[in-house]
């Protein structure tokens, strides 16, 4: 639900600044991407907050993916959240009660 909401705010601010004929939004699951005829076809890739739903297990399939999108002269944009070193084996034992 809230991925729809995103999806349409961010459609309607693209529009709204009159680039909707230079950029391309998708909203996919990572893993069915890219497509065989999209491989090695985008200029750029903007992740949002991808590697924290991703998982710690998948972040090389996604860092794979995002190199087979990408054109050679490509650009890969992404915004993570991020914790300190000493902290990160505690947060990926960590269960929500």
């Amino acid at each position: 639900m809230w991925l729809t909401k995103m999806s349409f705010l961010v459609t309607d601010r693209v529009a709204a600044a009159g680039l909707q004929d230079m950029i391309e939004l998708r909203l996919i699951d990572y893993r069915q991407s890219p497509l065989p005829s999209e491989v090695g076809t985008f200029d750029r890739v903007v992740s949002i907050e991808m590697l924290e739903a991703v998982g710690h297990s998948h972040i090389p399939t996604y860092m794979e993916m995002l190199k087979r999108a990408l054109k050679p002269s490509g650009v890969a944009v992404i915004q993570v959240i991020s914790i300190p070193d000493e902290r990160y084996a505690g947060m990926l034992s960590f269960k929500l009660q």
